[in-house]
């Protein structure tokens, strides 16, 4: 199986999709919250998906949508961090992450 992300352009929404690769099983479709950054894991058993996520500009979060269908849980968010990449260890007990902080400066020059 392959799992990716696209701009549906006849919903306007954000879709996961998982396809089988041996044509054997009908692809999945899930719709995505407009908030999600486009780093896709398989879950350690296989049958989920987990992303990357926003609930807000300043809240980080790891989702995951079950492939049997339902909305998607949040399995962990980290306050005032937003996360760029993860990944769980072996056991599925320890998390490594980078985050990020965005630095945004405004200026105004005006002419007299």
């Amino acid at each position: 199986r392959i799992a990716f992300s696209y701009f549906d352009n006849a919903s306007k929404k954000d879709k996961l999709s998982v396809r089988d690769l041996s044509g054997e099983q009908p692809d999945r479709s899930f719709d995505l919250p407009k908030d999600i950054y486009w780093t896709l894991k398989w879950s350690r058993d296989g049958s989920a998906i987990e992303y990357l996520g926003s609930e807000n500009s300043a809240d980080g979060c790891i989702y995951s949508q079950s492939l049997a269908g339902g909305p998607p849980t949040q399995v962990k968010c980290l306050k005032n961090n937003l996360f760029v990449n993860f990944a769980w260890s072996p056991d599925g007990h320890q998390l490594a992450y980078t985050s990020c902080q965005y630095i945004l400066d405004a200026i105004m020059f005006t002419l007299n």
